[in-house]
């Protein structure tokens, strides 16, 4: 990444910070979401098929006037058999995720996210007796909407890409993939009125 383009995103995160000033109320929110999961790696998807669906449980707390912290737990179960060769493949892959995103409120009830964060994956999969495992670093950006059902109850929808790769040997294994997500989030404090 270039000089310039290292000051476009500067600019964007700061002028993004100081136009949410006075906006957020929430203070601690949790969510659960199910995830519509794209792979990454096409031999995967071979396998496992093109889209699969994943659980994922959410944490995040404000920091500064819409600007938040979060931390989530994404799980992709997927399985394979063959009865013709009498194969099964099962494949498990867990995403631990930190990372900051912004509130952009559009009205009382509607608001825009963005979030940015670094994963930790964690990867094992299973052939027959055959097994490989392994964990490595990566990111993932997310963008989305989010609406007020109720005081303390929102519904969230979300696009989020996730990079990484891991070796074993000389095989590279990409990690990571698109997710469309939507779930529900619940208000557990609120910041005081002053």
């Amino acid at each position: 990444m270039d000089f310039n383009m290292k000051r476009i995103i500067i600019t964007i995160l700061f002028l993004l910070m100081f136009t949410q000033i006075g906006f957020s109320k929430r203070l601690l929110w949790t969510s659960l979401s199910a995830n519509i999961f794209s792979h990454n790696d096409k031999n995967y998807k071979e396998f496992y098929g093109n889209f699969l669906i994943a659980p994922e449980a959410k944490i995040s707390i404000d920091v500064f006037s819409g600007i938040f912290l979060w931390t989530s737990v994404l799980y992709v179960p997927a399985t394979w058999e063959s009865v013709e060769y009498n194969i099964k493949a099962e494949s498990k892959q867990l995403f631990l995720s930190l990372g900051f995103g912004d509130q952009m409120h559009f009205s009382e009830n509607i608001k825009g996210v963005f979030e940015l964060g670094l994963m930790y994956m964690i990867f094992k999969e299973e052939v027959d007796e055959d097994s490989m495992s392994g964990s490595d670093l990566g990111f993932i950006i997310s963008t989305g909407l989010n609406y007020r059902l109720a005081k303390n109850i929102h519904l969230s929808g979300t696009i989020s890409y996730l990079k990484g790769a891991s070796s074993i040997g000389d095989k590279e294994i990409k990690l990571g993939g698109l997710k469309a997500s939507i779930g529900i989030e619940l208000t557990l404090f609120n910041k005081k009125e002053e």
